[in-house]
């Protein structure tokens, strides 16, 4: 009696169908059993589409089909059968559809031995790359290399949605603690070797450095989530970019920058940020943090020094902390020599007036300090020789040392240099000193130019303001309450009897940015 013939075309004799035109699913076998690929990336090669022109590439050439399972048919030599296939009626072909399934253009499961297991991609990386890398133009590759993507419970082991976990060689699967077990002399990167650590999963990113002590031909093969991250490779890094901000008092300019980004070497790093011709520009870099509500803040001269305080910098630092919304209006900056109150007025747009208490004025010898002998409670007009002339100075000190030295007129620019750069490192003064260059024109109003320590010239100066003042007022030629012009703009300074030195002056944040170069010149 004869054989019915079978409905689904796979019985001896019957040629394996070619994928269907436009689609590729997934492989299947005959007796609608899965047809096994593994190891078979050489054999699934392009074909010509026949009878149809301009019809994708179907499947396998010869050598693709083996007997995988007892009664199953391979389609070793099939080829110009599956071509033969089409120029059959319809329907005859309907039943060799149901034979042979397709391998899907995307991240869809590709499933080998029973219906719903997945299907090793060992050694197939070449024929997927060929295959395209989704189902729509440019969408990004599922799979990076030849990867064993099984999961060998009845679940599938998907590759949708990757996460920001994907590429991450050090990331550890959950629930587990210390190093891998190292590799056995047998194991082998396949589908029942490597331990999953969880049902249905492959975890294999901790076991690069097993793999790798195995060779070359070990350390080379793509592991499960080897994926490039989005941009790997071309982005500039983070950390290479110091965001900053830049503002200014009355001319006398900083670079406000968080402690984070500050070096440990912090000299040639500041010295570089505040060259006006290859850096950013600036008198001082200022390094903050903010703890407690307050700003705690550190001052580098333009030279790479380290400074006590500046008056004008904790006006900017605390007009600045406020427009960040840090620090409420009235906060505390706190300094090298102690706390400094301030309160923070917004004027519109970027300016801001601030009014600091600088705290008290010192005027002993020894704690300004200066070296004099016998020590002195205050230390006015005293003599100095300097740069070929002889100056009368009167030392004071508002956390940092100053010199004040009175003058009919203010002094021009070449006296000023001369002078300021004889009296700034001058062995009376052990820790360098400030000058300011101080003509009193009425009690209420002294004229101030300033030679900062670390710096040199500066259009004004917020302590250097106040030591004039101080000092103007030691020797009684000026008010305690009255206005200091400086080159760039106006400050008015209190000191009662007694108490601290008060101080009100205008601020503006001007920029904040991205500091991209190296932090020093060789």
């Amino acid at each position: 009696m004869a054989r019915r013939p079978r409905r689904d075309g796979a019985g001896p004799g019957r040629a394996a169908v070619p994928l269907p035109a436009g689609r590729l699913d997934a492989l299947r076998g005959h007796d609608r059993g899965p047809l096994h690929l593994a190891g078979r990336g050489p054999h699934v090669r392009p074909r010509v589409a026949g009878g149809r022109p301009g019809q994708p590439t179907r499947v396998a050439g010869p050598g693709a089909g083996r007997r995988h399972r007892p009664g199953g048919h391979g389609v070793d030599g099939r080829g110009s059968q599956l071509h033969r296939a089409w120029d059959r009626p319809a329907r005859r072909r309907r039943a060799f559809d149901r034979a042979l399934g397709v391998l899907r253009r995307g991240p869809r499961d590709v499933r080998g031995y029973g219906r719903r297991r997945r299907l090793s991609l060992a050694g197939r990386r070449q024929e997927l790359d060929a295959r395209g890398a989704g189902g729509t133009a440019g969408q990004r590759p599922r799979v990076a290399g030849a990867v064993p993507l099984c999961g060998h419970a009845r679940r599938r082991a998907t590759l949708r949605r990757p996460g920001p976990h994907v590429g991450d060689a050090g990331r550890r699967p959950r629930g587990t603690l210390g190093e891998p077990p190292p590799l056995s002399a047998r194991a082998r990167v396949g589908r029942r070797d490597l331990r999953r650590h969880r049902r249905g999963r492959v975890a294999q990113p901790r076991r690069r450095p097993a793999l790798a002590a195995r060779g070359p031909e070990w350390a080379g093969r793509a592991q499960p989530r080897h994926v490039p991250a989005p941009g790997a490779g071309g982005a500039r890094k983070e950390e290479e970019m110091t965001p900053f901000s830049k503002a200014h008092g009355l001319g006398n300019d900083f670079i406000l920058v968080e402690r984070t980004w500050c070096p440990a070497d912090a000299g040639p790093w500041a010295r570089r940020l505040c060259d006006r011709h290859e850096g950013i520009g600036g008198d001082g870099v200022l390094v903050y943090f903010v703890e407690g509500g307050r700003v705690h803040m550190r001052l580098i001269n333009a030279d790479g020094s380290d400074a006590e305080i500046s008056g004008n910098g904790v006006r900017c630092l605390a007009a600045w902390a406020v427009r960040q919304k840090l620090v409420p209006p009235r906060h505390v900056v706190q300094t090298t020599p102690g706390p400094r109150p301030v309160s923070v007025e917004d004027l519109g747009g970027s300016r801001y007036r601030v009014s600091t208490d600088l705290g008290p004025a010192i005027l002993g010898s020894r704690d300004i300090p200066v070296l004099l002998d016998p020590p002195r409670d205050r230390v006015i007009d005293h003599a100095l020789k300097v740069a070929g002339e002889t100056v009368l100075v009167t030392p004071t000190s508002l956390g940092n040392p100053h010199c004040a030295v009175f003058m009919d007129a203010p002094p021009d620019d070449a006296r000023l240099v001369r002078l300021g750069a004889a009296l700034e490192p001058h062995p009376f003064f052990p820790r360098k000193t400030n000058v300011e260059f101080v003509s009193v024109p009425s009690r209420g109003e002294i004229r101030v130019r300033f030679w900062e320590r670390g710096v040199g010239y500066t259009r004004a100066s917020g302590t250097g303001s106040a030591s004039a003042a101080v000092a103007a007022i030691v020797k009684g030629l000026a008010d305690r309450k009255l206005r200091v012009v400086c080159d760039g703009g106006t400050l008015d300074v209190e000191w009662p009897e007694g108490g601290h030195v008060h101080q009100v002056g205008e601020v503006e944040v001007l920029f904040g940015g991205e500091w991209l170069a190296e932090g020093s010149r060789t």
